[in-house]
């Protein structure tokens, strides 16, 4: 089962996930306050410019981001990457987005199939075993829309109405059809 969680982060004052993972804001960047560090037992992570920044009820600027819980896995999502926390495993993955990008049309969907989780986001898809590991990340269109998940496959219509599908054990591109 996949849980969500919207996080806050006030600087100075940490959060701890539902997995003991342990965020906060980094001092040496306080001044941006969309700069994160991630500590796991095996390491910490400092990803600047990781999430959007929201006004809180006090008028205090505060980095807000999605946290996703899929069996004892953290995804932590940000704007470049996905931070993933599992039996002491931190690792950042960097999505298929620039900085140029207009962050007002970023878009998440996950997907559980089995034993497996499917992250489908604007630039790409990836695809997680049950123990946070990457099977696969492929880039796609931005403006390929997902449309369903079928017998296995991501269908993705393009601009022109064309179907794209992605075979979800390999994120191999299959014959389009009309």
């Amino acid at each position: 089962m996949i849980d969500r969680q919207e996080v806050f982060i006030k600087h100075g004052d940490p959060v701890f996930l539902k997995n003991g993972v342990k965020l906060e804001v980094s001092a040496s960047i306080a001044s941006r306050p969309s700069a994160i560090l991630i500590s796991a037992e095996n390491g910490t992570i400092e990803i600047p410019s990781f999430t959007d920044s929201q006004i809180n009820n006090k008028f205090e600027l505060m980095p807000i981001f999605e946290v996703v819980y899929w069996n004892d896995i953290a995804i932590i999502v940000g704007l470049p990457s996905i931070v993933i926390v599992y039996e002491k495993k931190l690792l950042k993955i960097d999505l298929f987005r620039k900085a140029t990008d207009d962050s007002g049309f970023y878009a998440i969907e996950w997907l559980e199939d089995d034993d497996r989780l499917f992250c489908i986001y604007e630039g790409g898809i990836i695809s997680f075993n049950r123990h946070g590991e990457i099977l696969w990340h492929i880039q796609k269109a931005w403006d390929d829309i997902f449309t369903s998940f079928e017998n296995g496959d991501f269908i993705l219509m393009e601009p022109d109405g064309k179907i794209i599908g992605i075979d979800s054990s390999n994120g191999f591109r299959k014959t389009k059809r009309n």
